[in-house]
């Protein structure tokens, strides 16, 4: 039997987590067997294990949008220089208000 977990996870506290990410829908017989072997072998070793379905569509598309500003080819420095989040706190982007201005001024990746 052959598997490789999607994720391994090591939490702050020096814990282990195996994550399997599989819709319920696609899992089969030889899948379920895979994930309780996978499981197993994470207990003898201390690690936890979890198998997730993916995640949901708004959490994808909110974790993408910001992504795609990290690229090289969407880099103006002349933008970014003047970008309202340069050397803000974290509470400056604790109201609606404030959230709708920087995306506002963020722009489209």
């Amino acid at each position: 039997m052959r598997h490789t977990p999607d994720f391994f996870v090591r939490r702050a506290d020096g814990t282990g987590l195996v994550v399997d990410v599989l819709p319920d829908e696609r899992i089969g017989p030889d899948d379920a067997a895979k994930f309780t072997v996978t499981a197993a072998s994470c207990r003898s070793v201390g690690w936890g294990f979890v198998r997730v379905g993916p995640p949901e569509t708004v959490l994808m598309v909110n974790v993408r949008w910001p992504a795609g500003y990290r690229h090289p080819r969407v880099l103006r420095p002349e933008v970014a220089a003047r970008a309202p989040l340069r050397g803000t706190s974290r509470t400056w982007l604790s109201t609606t208000t404030s959230q709708l201005r920087a995306v506002s001024s963020a722009g489209r990746p």
